[in-house]
């Protein structure tokens, strides 16, 4: 009774809990492996795993789960803390601290469904599966407040003059089958095919406050032109592909198995709109509120301003894969080694190591080696306790288009994370699992809302808002917290 208490305690919890980082509000954030059990181990397991989500990792796992029949659910959660901050000077022009200026937790929930059946005929054996879960995730949140501080030295409260909002919203699923061939129980090869579809929109507001519309005073209160505006902007795009994906597990001996899977580049079908505000004059001293719609194909994404819209007369060229109709994603080869020592405890060590080619994405990434590593230990009451660290690599463009003044390049963001979780099993065909992950990651970037949009003279005195560059960047401390709590059901 107390372990489905215990159970049920943490799947009520993690109900509302799942977000990622605004970083990848264009590109999205990889979700990859799913499975609770396999998480806790640093995300491996291409050398077989024990559930049914560990054939995400390696399709040929299906031939090694021990049951005929099985199912299994899981809840994927994160929590991002994203605090950003820029150098803080003295009146000499002396380096003091960064000082942060917005920091942002958020949280959304996600799941995942599968089952599968297995059959054994002499030598040989076949399995096949239904899957359903995300593939890549565009949830964001983003909320700053824009304060007019001149007065702030006289003790004086800064006021907040405008908002600024970035949200994201959807996802990419995946919809697989799979299927695995095995012989004498030692091998396996397996096949998933992948119907992948979703949709996102983002939204980027910047919203005036009453302070600053009371703060506001034009040199001309009849013309229409001198007024604050708030922004609008809203981006629809929905995608479509197909994936498949090869595995295969090599059973040596009852302690040692190897396993190795691909899964190549992707090229989604993309369609969508823009939508941008766009005021309209009626009449003297009347606006009606319009909005411009512009075809994804036309659509750049460019970070220093947001969204471009190309023009057969532009003085830019578009670098590789940065139209918003173009969404890929990297070719992935991972190389997995299970291991079981004779020991009196029994403990099972879990090492993969995965290829990812990023230039399949953009020739300014390079490709890399993410690495990862587990340990499993059964202790006096059989409960187990599993450990492990990850070390994955990712890029993002902090220019994404050529023109005559700039040009493009990539920063390459490392992420070491620690992992740790356990298990049980009750009912005597119901097990459950969970683990918590624990990563951080420092980077720099560019401002989401550039100071210029606030730049009205009647707003300040002897403040002259002007745009930050990549000499004087934001620094970005995020740390990302993931729990996943799965339950799996064999007959």
């Amino acid at each position: 009774m107390k372990k489905i208490l215990v159970s049920l305690l943490f799947l009520n919890l993690l109900f509302n809990l799942f977000s990622y980082s605004i970083l990848e509000d264009i590109d999205g954030n990889y979700v990859g492996n799913v499975d609770s059990r396999s998480a806790s181990l640093g995300n491996t397991g291409v050398a077989g795993g024990d559930r049914l989500f560990d054939v995400t990792l390696n399709p040929a796992n299906l031939s090694f789960l021990k049951a005929d029949i099985g199912a299994q659910f899981v809840f994927l959660a994160t929590k991002d803390d994203d605090n950003r901050s820029i150098p803080m000077y003295n009146f000499f022009d002396g380096y003091v601290d960064n000082g942060t200026y917005v920091s942002n937790v958020n949280i959304y929930d996600e799941m995942a469904l599968g089952g599968y059946y297995k059959y054994n005929m002499s030598d040989l054996g076949f399995s096949a599966g239904l899957f359903y879960k995300p593939y890549i995730n565009f949830e964001s949140d983003y909320e700053e407040q824009v304060r007019n501080d001149e007065n702030s030295d006289d003790d004086n409260y800064p006021p907040i003059i405008a908002k600024n909002f970035l949200t994201g919203e959807g996802s990419i699923n995946s919809l697989e089958i799979n299927f695995a061939l095995s012989y004498l129980e030692n091998y396996s090869l397996g096949f998933v095919l992948s119907k992948l579809s979703g949709d996102q929109e983002l939204t980027k507001n910047i919203v005036w406050t009453d302070m600053g519309y009371y703060n506001f005073a034009p040199d001309d209160p009849n013309d229409p032109y001198e007024t604050l505006k708030d922004y609008y902007s809203y981006l629809d795009r929905e995608f479509e592909a197909i994936q498949i994906g090869l595995g295969t597990v090599a059973k040596i001996n009852e302690r040692l198995k190897l396993g190795l899977t691909y899964k190549p580049s992707i090229k989604f079908d993309v369609t969508g709109d823009w939508k941008v505000r766009s005021d309209t004059l009626v009449n003297e001293n009347t606006w009606a509120l319009n909005f411009e719609t512009y075809d994804i194909e036309d659509i750049v994404y460019c970070y220093e301003g947001d969204l471009v819209v190309t023009d057969s007369s532009a003085t830019f060229t578009v670098t590789d894969s940065t139209m918003l109709a173009d969404f890929k994603t990297p070719t992935r080869i991972k190389f997995g080694l299970f291991y079981q020592p004779q020991n009196i405890m029994l403990t099972k060590f879990y090492i993969d190591v995965e290829y990812v080619k990023w230039e399949d994405v953009n020739s300014f990434y390079e490709n890399e080696f993410n690495y990862y590593v587990g340990v499993e230990h059964q202790v006096n009451n059989k409960i187990p306790f599993r450990f492990g660290f990850k070390y994955e690599t990712n890029y993002y463009l902090t220019h994404r288009f050529i023109d005559l003044y700039s040009i493009s390049f990539a920063d390459k963001i490392t992420m070491p994370t620690f992992t740790i979780g356990t298990g049980f099993t009750f009912l005597n065909n119901l097990i459950f699992d969970i683990s918590a992950e624990i990563g951080h990651r420092r980077y720099e970037t560019l401002d989401l809302f550039m100071d210029s949009y606030y730049s009205h003279h009647s707003l300040w005195s002897t403040i002259e808002p002007k745009d930050r560059g990549w000499e004087n960047p934001d620094t970005v401390e995020e740390t990302l917290l993931k729990i996943k709590a799965g339950l799996s059901f064999n007959w």
